[in-house]
């Protein structure tokens, strides 16, 4: 068999993977986006407790992704007219820093 360290994609990210794949995956290193013991921002512990609330399970990374986005689109919302340029400025802005799913720097 090989015998070296296997790092994973956030493909990877599925409790499914580690009960399938047994003692053939024991050692593997996951990287991703999110993870709720991973949380490290303020919003993220408020989506986490209040999706567990709403389900009572834990959000995965891809729920944690759709917050992000609907975050994204209601913050361009606006009750008076913006030019797309203005709204695409402030969907950046949003996507550039801090997301349910952890903060991005700029850059």
């Amino acid at each position: 068999g090989l015998d070296f360290p296997l790092l994973s994609a956030d493909g990877a990210q599925a409790p499914e993977l580690i009960k399938i794949g047994g003692k053939a995956v024991e050692g593997l290193a996951f990287t991703g986006h999110f993870h709720v013991e991973g949380t490290s921002t303020k919003l993220g512990r408020e989506f986490i407790q209040r999706f567990k609330e709403e389900t009572g399970e834990d959000p995965s990374a891809f729920n944690a992704l759709g917050a992000d986005a609907h975050r994204a689109v209601l913050s361009i919302r606006s009750p008076r007219p913006r030019s797309s340029k203005a709204s695409f400025r402030i969907l950046i802005f949003f996507l550039t820093y801090i997301r349910a799913s952890g903060i991005k720097l700029k850059g």
